[in-house]
């Protein structure tokens, strides 16, 4: 069977590399572009994302890249949103100011607030390896077979901005840090985002890939 292409998109603010290294060793056919075209034809597509809200959701749009995805999901493909590419993926974001993402899944990104009576310093960003947890309230099968590669495993996170206020069924997964839950992954029809760095969590996160590539 022929190997899906995979567009991995590239705005000048994806970890790219990481993520193109790890469609190859999965056997994928990894293509790195921002030209229209390209994506909206795609089998499969990546948003990697590193930096600031404002500046993604500029360069996005500012390369037309917000409207090749539009048309890219109208064919009901799947879309990864990794870390900043996730967050890009809601409604709003208040990172240094308060700017317009692209509105596919309902909520807001918002910085992290720890609360820990016992501890005057809490670690923010959330940098580290965490245990994720499934959500199993998500309806759609789509939602259960990423849900299902996430659950119970340890994935690499590194951010201090999270996904708020999101409906309990977009909820794909989450993390435990300080007495608080942290949304971990979301998934509405066929889209998906991961606020952890799947090409960078070792087989766990090669798995992960490996099911998106084969929804």
């Amino acid at each position: 069977m022929k190997s899906k292409s995979c567009v991995v998109i590239d705005y000048g603010l994806g970890n790219t590399f990481s993520v193109i290294n790890a469609l190859k060793i999965i056997g994928a056919e990894p293509i790195l572009s921002g030209e229209y075209e390209i994506i909206k034809n795609a089998d499969r597509v990546i948003l990697p994302g590193v930096g600031a809200f404002g500046r993604g959701i500029e360069k996005l749009k500012r390369n037309n890249i917000n409207e090749s995805l539009s048309e890219y999901l109208l064919k009901e493909r799947p879309l990864l949103g990794i870390c900043l590419g996730m967050q890009l993926l809601m409604d709003r974001s208040f990172e240094f100011g308060e700017f317009k993402g692209l509105g596919y899944i309902a909520g807001e990104v918002k910085k992290i607030v720890i609360e820990n009576p016992s501890s005057n310093s809490n670690r923010v960003p959330l940098i580290g390896w965490y245990k994720t947890f499934f959500n199993n309230q998500v309806s759609s099968e789509f939602a259960k077979k990423i849900g299902r590669a996430i659950n119970l495993k340890s994935f690499y996170y590194v951010h201090s901005y999270s996904v708020v206020s999101i409906k309990k069924e977009f909820q794909l997964a989450y993390v435990d840090h300080s007495c608080q839950s942290i949304v971990a992954a979301i998934c509405k029809n066929n889209i998906i985002g991961v606020q952890f760095h799947p090409e960078k969590s070792g087989k766990d996160g090669l798995d992960l890939i490996n099911q998106f590539i084969n929804l």
